[in-house]
Formats: C-alpha cells, structure tokens, sequence
C-alpha cells in the first residue's frame, strides 16, 4: 500500500479513536485500550510480535504447516 495512503488512514483512525463519544461507546464500556499512534509505532509493533511469535512456535517445537 502507498505510504501516503497508510498515514491518511492512520490519521483518519488516530482521530476516530480520540473522539471522546466514541472512545467511551466503543472502548471504555467493553474494557479496551485504543493501540492508536504513528505508522511507525504499529510496524515496530508487529515485527516485535513477530519475533516474539517465533520464539513461542520454536520453544514449543511447532512446525509451520
């Protein structure tokens, strides 16, 4: 996906998740936490996850299938 095009969402959700009324309907009332924030932030994210993931898979012997 175009760079451009990622940040203009990113900024589109950023901006939905700040919206108080919304934040307290749809995340404060079921006990979430909003993961808002920069493009880079979420990337740093998920290939830490990504590591993580692969430690657990390895620890516990599983193969890809």
């Amino acid at each position: 996906m175009p760079d451009v095009l990622t940040r203009q969402i990113n900024a589109q959700i950023n901006e939905i998740l700040n919206d108080p009324a919304f934040r307290k309907r749809h995340i404060v009332e079921r006990g979430l936490e909003p993961a808002n924030g920069a493009v880079e932030e979420f990337a740093a994210y998920i290939a830490n996850d990504r590591i993580e993931s692969k430690k657990v898979a390895e620890e516990a012997k599983l193969t890809p299938q």
